[in-house]
């Protein structure tokens, strides 16, 4: 009798199941394991890391290249944001590692117009030669060149005009006479530098879905935004994008607004609004602006264009510590403020759990042009590592 009362009870709960969904069953919990109206966390790791193969203008890059791969085997995310891997070479050396380790990779190849024709003037060309074997003989042939014709030469950068600018920056580890040769002759000529390639690859555990590569309006170097979805258990659509933004360089500008600043504010607009509103984002790069934190020696970097992404509610998850590290990274040399320029950023998502975490900080023995064995960063930029639990509310049905 109480076996058969227990049994009838039993089946009068479960008929009177109250307001509850017909996906849901008797403790409130639908079919994709999760509770109407409560929250649902995600776990995620996402880097971001500009791994500065920007060869004869950040030091050292053929010498680095090996091990800036071999750290790629060191990271342990569900995304990856890689940033200045400018030649053909590296980026498919970069894919091939990520691949290796079952990550899906996206890399976006702009389609950009070109002419066939002489980029420079010769005379402009060797006027700047003049100046280089004037200001700074012994940088000639080396990574140290490029610096040394933007900080000691400016007048003579000032008028070659982005054609050829862009030819001159298209293989920097060429001989500064090879250089000239090229582009005194007529040749293809794309007015970016490394033939107008972005620089970014962006890597994810789980297949990426709505795969786009969207290009911002910029100068002397070609910027855009790799955006992809994924989808996480619980949370369902999440939004990636993956990008570099303008750098506030000292080299004349050449471009449509009144100089580098102004260009990197109009790219953070135009990608903030075209980002979607209706589904969790996270944006990752370097975004070559910061704030200032005056407690941790933190000097901001473009700080009204950095304001642009907290006026935005984008919340960035800061680290303690610096990515653009003068003193402590060998790649720059002491002199300088450090900054923080690069970032993930979220926006639409309570990120109330999150580790920050400064990564790739480790110095390797490479072997210089001279055959020499000297001490190393990887790159002249730290990567950025955050895990989070991202937390959303399931609406009932």
């Amino acid at each position: 009798m109480t076996r058969h009362l227990s049994l009838f009870l039993l089946l009068f709960c479960l008929a009177c199941g109250g307001n509850s969904d017909d996906s849901a069953t008797d403790n409130g919990t639908t079919d994709d394991g999760t509770t109407d109206g409560t929250v649902v966390e995600t776990e995620l790791t996402v880097v971001s890391w500009n791994v500065g193969l920007a060869h004869g203008y950040v030091p050292l890059g053929a010498a680095r290249q090996p091990h800036v791969i071999a750290a790629l085997d060191t990271i342990d995310a569900d995304v990856i944001c890689l940033q200045e891997l400018w030649t053909e070479d590296d980026r498919e050396a970069a894919r091939a590692a990520l691949e290796a380790r079952g990550y899906n990779t996206h890399i976006h190849v702009p389609e950009i117009e070109s002419e066939f024709k002489s980029a420079c003037q010769e005379d402009l060309l060797l006027a700047l030669k003049a100046c280089l074997l004037e200001q700074c003989p012994e940088t000639i042939g080396t990574d140290g060149m490029t610096t040394c014709a933007v900080d000691k030469c400016p007048t003579r950068v000032a008028p070659l005009g982005s054609d050829c600018i862009g030819c001159l920056t298209k293989d920097l580890t060429e001989h500064l006479d090879d250089i000239i040769t090229r582009c005194i002759a007529e040749t293809e000529v794309v007015p970016y530098s490394y033939s107008g390639h972005n620089g970014l690859l962006l890597a994810t555990k789980t297949e990426m879905t709505a795969i786009a590569g969207v290009d911002l309006t910029a100068s002397l170097t070609f910027r855009s935004y790799i955006q992809a979805t994924i989808n996480t258990s619980g949370l369902g659509d999440i939004t990636l994008a993956c990008t570099h933004l303008s750098a506030d360089l000292s080299v004349p500008y050449m471009g449509e607004f009144s100089g580098f600043p102004e260009e990197q504010s109009y790219q953070i607009t135009d990608m903030l609004g075209a980002l979607p509103a209706d589904t969790p984002v996270i944006l990752m790069g370097d975004m070559n602006t910061g704030p200032d934190i005056e407690d941790i020696q933190i000097a901001a970097e473009l700080a009204d264009n950095y304001q642009q992404f907290v006026d935005a509610l984008w919340n960035s998850h800061l680290l303690s510590q610096c990515t653009w590290c003068p003193e402590e990274n060998t790649l720059i040399g002491p002199g300088g403020n450090d900054h923080i320029i690069d970032h993930v950023m979220t926006h639409g998502v309570d990120s109330s759990k999150v580790v920050s975490t400064r990564i790739l900080a480790q110095k390797v023995t490479i072997t210089n042009a001279d055959n020499e064995e000297e001490e190393s960063n990887l790159s002249d930029h730290f990567g950025v590592q955050v895990k989070m639990t991202l937390t959303a509310t399931k609406a009932s049905e």
